[in-house]
């Protein structure tokens, strides 16, 4: 693989659709960094990882006459499958030291060859392979319940012996980095199948790409393989052709994430999460909620001077007083020395907020109200320095909530926040968390 030559600019990537992971240099040459295809000058190219895949449509694909139908003792595929899927040898004696894989055009003629060393597994290709079809794609014409798609051409044969040579299977052209533009190019084809299934190797560039096709397709289409081994190939060289079908009867049906099927709970809908309890003050209100949880968000809401705040520092008072968890406070109409002689106030019962009433008490007294309760350390408050935008806002409940986690703050206090909104040039609308 050429690397000389100086970084020009970058290009939109062939293989893997990328917009800008590719790199054309001075000399000619292209390098995808996302898919690591590599494209000599000159040349049209596509990659597998780690392999190369060149395509020059200026000449025409050679004829191969020293290549023979063979089984593929080296993969433990037979002649007859490979014969089927247009697979053939190249042997030095005894030794395969070449296989060649044709790709055929709408016309089920064969219009590119990739030819891939044992010795190195490099590829490389001839003819149109652009303008081909996918891997064993010629051979299923007719409408059938399943089609499995596997990352390359071996894997293709090897799942279809594993699967009883009776199933469709086809292989991807240019491997997981290509599979979107590959199953896009063959979108039709794909979907007349019921379920599509996605039987891509077992690693992180294999899941990806799987999860990627999965979301080409409507709801519940298609099905994704979870292997063990690393492909289906694996499977047939160790002879294990009863797990690799039981993975593939097995195989998950593609939901958006955040969407479960509820029969996938099973045994865990059982699992009970352990969350700590404190009742309210107000005996009304735990015969109606049964106390408040930790990891629950309850909020109040009311008209404009009716004590929401007041309720709010009641709770944080009785938590401090019933629990051994530290409280976090965002205050939005109050600063940090306000929140403070407001909550001193629950334990006075007096409005130390005024300073008027203050000015009743002694300092010892106050000292007291004080150390019963912001002295005990278990109250962080958010200090916003009298302004802060609505940006701010979301950055402070977002920042702090973590802050606040790593404080030790299992209850959090939000006052005020439904003063906040968020507007725009044509409505304005309640800011929520």
């Amino acid at each position: 693989m050429s690397d000389t030559g100086t970084f020009v600019r970058h290009l939109p990537c062939e293989a893997c659709g990328s917009s800008d992971a590719n790199s054309l240099y001075s000399d000619g040459h292209q390098y995808c960094h996302k898919c690591e295809a590599f494209i000599p000058a000159d040349e049209e190219i596509s990659m597998q990882t780690n392999t190369v895949v060149a395509i020059d449509k200026k000449k025409p694909m050679n004829s191969y006459d020293n290549a023979v139908i063979s089984d593929l003792g080296d993969r433990k595929i037979t002649a007859v499958t490979a014969k089927l899927f247009g697979a053939s040898v190249i042997k030095d004696n005894a030794n395969i030291t070449h296989h060649l894989y044709d790709y055929r055009g709408s016309d089920g003629e064969v219009i590119g060859r990739k030819i891939r060393s044992t010795a190195d597994k490099k590829f490389w290709s001839e003819g149109n392979l652009s303008g081909a079809g996918l891997f064993g794609q010629h051979l299923f014409t007719r409408k059938a319940k399943y089609v499995t798609v596997c990352e390359g051409e071996l894997d293709a044969m090897s799942a279809f012996e594993l699967l009883g040579s009776k199933w469709p299977v086809v292989s991807l052209k240019n491997g997981a980095g290509a599979a979107v533009k590959n199953c896009k190019e063959q979108f039709d084809f794909l979907n007349m199948y019921d379920s599509v299934v996605l039987c891509f190797d077992n690693d992180k560039e294999g899941r990806e790409a799987a999860t990627k096709v999965a979301q080409l397709f409507e709801p519940n289409k298609c099905k994704i393989v979870d292997l063990e081994l690393k492909d289906a190939n694996e499977y047939l060289k160790t002879g294990q052709r009863q797990k690799f079908t039981e993975a593939w009867w097995n195989s998950r049906t593609y939901t958006p994430a955040g969407i479960i099927n509820l029969a996938d709970l099973g045994a865990s809908l059982y699992d009970e999460t352990e969350n700590q309890t404190c009742p309210y003050p107000w005996s009304g209100m735990n015969d109606k909620t049964y106390g408040m949880r930790t990891g629950e968000l309850v909020t109040f809401t009311s008209g404009a001077g009716m004590g929401k705040s007041s309720i709010m520092r009641e709770l944080m008072y009785h938590i401090m007083q019933n629990t051994e968890d530290n409280i976090g406070v965002l205050a939005m109409e109050e600063n940090t020395k306000q929140t403070a002689f407001n909550i001193m106030s629950v334990e006075a019962n007096a409005r130390l907020y005024i300073r008027e009433i203050r000015k009743e008490y002694t300092q010892e007294q106050l000292d007291e109200y004080e150390k019963k309760t912001i002295g005990s350390g278990r109250f962080f408050a958010f200090d916003h320095f009298g302004s802060i935008s609505n940006d701010e806002i979301l950055y402070v409940y977002c920042t702090w909530q973590r802050l606040w986690t790593a404080s030790g703050c299992s209850s959090t206090i939000y006052l005020s926040l439904c003063l906040v909104r968020k507007t725009t040039a044509t409505n304005a609308s309640p800011l929520t968390f």
